[in-house]
Formats: structure tokens, C-alpha cells, sequence
């Protein structure tokens, strides 16, 4: 077991207990306001995607002791992203939905009808975060842009802590998370580029695991 912390130094810092065979493949962006709903009951959660399942893990202060959530892609139907809550939100606003088989080892809140078929995240930046990173973007420049980009994409150079038993299809997932985030600017990309990147590799990995 090995814990590894994420987003240290802020005020979102959280951390996760990972398997001896898991490795991290994909962290949100802090920048990315990230919401779990079950109903009307919503929360601010971190979402982490490891080699075996999405998890997501509740931002602090958590003063009502929400437990971090883990959902294994061979417990996972699939996942979908779903339409901006309005068409002038798009840019603000982006819902994904991860449905789920009936019965597995996921452990994972549902709502009062037991219902663990549907559950969305919504990922939102506020109007004042949306202006402040464009006024940074003018300040940086064009050169110090680059630089902002090769900052965000290092979360994908993040150790990965496994051992020699490390799970076949690590690689695979990691290579292909890695290949198709080279293609998006993590440091100028939105809430719904950022929602489609989780939905396509959260798929891939159920098919890794179906396999």
C-alpha cells in the first residue's frame, strides 16, 4: 500500500490509498471544479483514474465525512457525457454519467432507493476563475504559455507507485491515457474537453479490463 497526495499545498489537498498493484493515470485538473450529485445532494470531490478504477475523493473540509468512492471498471457499464446544463453554459458547465452493473465490489454512495445504475459529476468554473485565468494567459504571454502547458501535462509524469506485480493492463491504460493527452492543452482546455479526455479513458479501460 502506498498513500499519494494530490494537489498539495492548497486548500483542496487531498489523498488516496492505493493498492500495491495500481498506478495513478490521470488526475483532474485543480482548475476544474469537480461535483459529485446523487439528487440533490452534491459535493466537491477530486477525481482520480488509476490502471483499476475511477475514484473520487471528497475535497476538504468534508465536515459531513463523506467517504471517497471507488468505481472498478469491471463493475462499470460504461460511461457517457451528457449536454451542458444550457447551450450558453458549455463553456463553464459539463456533465459526464458513469452507469454501473447491478452487483460488484464497487463501494460507492447511492441514492435512498438503492438505485447504483446512474450516478453524474458535474464540473464547473466560476465566471470570476474564468476571467482571472484569461487576464493570467495575457500577462504570461505566447512563450510562457508553453510553459503553463508543460506544468499541467506533468501530472501525467507522476511516479507511479506499483510494485513487480503491477497489473497487465497498466501499461496499455497509461500508454493510451498518455497518447491522447498530448493532444489536449490541459492549461487552456475547458471543463467539457477535459469531461470528454475522462470519458474516453475511463471507456478504455473498461474494455481493457473486460478483456
Amino acid at each position: 500500500m502506498a498513500t499519494v497526495k494530490f494537489d498539495e499545498g492548497t486548500k483542496f489537498e487531498t489523498s488516496l490509498e492505493l493498492q500495491e498493484d495500481e498506478g495513478v493515470i490521470f488526475v483532474k485538473p485543480l482548475k476544474n471544479k469537480t461535483e459529485r450529485a446523487i439528487g440533490f445532494k452534491v459535493w466537491t470531490v477530486t477525481i482520480v483514474i488509476t490502471n483499476k478504477r475511477l475514484v473520487t475523493i471528497p475535497q476538504p473540509p468534508n465536515n459531513k465525512n463523506i467517504q471517497t468512492e471507488s468505481f472498478y471498471y469491471k463493475d462499470i457499464k460504461t460511461a457517457k457525457g451528457k449536454s451542458a446544463l444550457t447551450s450558453s453554459g458549455e463553456d463553464t458547465n459539463a456533465l459526464f454519467s458513469i452507469i454501473m452493473n447491478e452487483k460488484g465490489s464497487s463501494t460507492y454512495e447511492t441514492d435512498k432507493k438503492g438505485d447504483n445504475g446512474f450516478f453524474s459529476i458535474k464540473m464547473e468554473m466560476s465566471a470570476l476563475n474564468i476571467i482571472g485565468s484569461l487576464v493570467k494567459d495575457m500577462q504570461r504571454g505566447i512563450a510562457n504559455n508553453a510553459a503553463v502547458t508543460n506544468a499541467a501535462m506533468s501530472t501525467f509524469d507522476r511516479p507511479h507507485y506499483t510494485d513487480k506485480s503491477v497489473d497487465k493492463y497498466y501499461d496499455a491504460m497509461n500508454k493510451q491515457a498518455k497518447e491522447r493527452a498530448a493532444k489536449l492543452d490541459f492549461a487552456k482546455a475547458g471543463h467539457k474537453d477535459i469531461r470528454d479526455y475522462i470519458v474516453d479513458v475511463v471507456n478504455f479501460c473498461v474494455e481493457e479490463a473486460a478483456k
